[in-house]
């Protein structure tokens, strides 16, 4: 395989097709060809924190990935809050369902008060407020 590397779009191209690229208007004037072990090094999942970037020579190279936005970060909250409230959630109406059937046991009452408190607490949690959210501990 014949493989090219671009500096700018950090993307690499089938230099077989590169009449394709040019064709679909997508190809980059800076393609770089580079080795195929190069790109099996650079062409797979990133280490964590990292992005596909390109060196001063414009070959592949592994950067740091870029802080996400503040928008990025309230979205993340935001899933992560409710990813949390329908954790609680199950865990409470699986609880009440086993209530509703049997006494619950010392334990499972407790575990349910633990759930609920829980629940309270990341249901008070403004995702606006990123940088001071304390995410509470999952119950035991």
């Amino acid at each position: 395989m014949n493989i090219g590397f671009s500096a700018t779009t950090k993307a690499f191209y089938d230099l077989d097709e590169k009449e394709v690229y040019i064709q679909n208007g997508s190809w980059s004037d800076d393609v770089i060809n580079i080795s195929e072990a190069l790109w099996q090094n650079y062409n797979g999942q990133p280490p964590q924190g990292k992005i596909r970037g390109a060196d001063r020579n414009g070959m592949p190279c592994w950067a740091d990935a870029p802080e996400p936005s503040e928008q990025e970060r309230i979205a993340d909250a935001v899933s992560k809050k409710n990813a949390m409230l329908m954790t609680a959630d199950t865990e409470i109406r699986q609880l009440k369902i086993v209530e509703e059937f049997h006494a619950l046991t010392d334990e499972e009452t407790q575990k349910l008060l633990s759930w609920k408190k829980h629940l309270v607490d990341v249901y008070r949690i403004e995702p606006g407020n990123v940088g001071s959210i304390r995410w509470p501990d999952v119950p035991a």
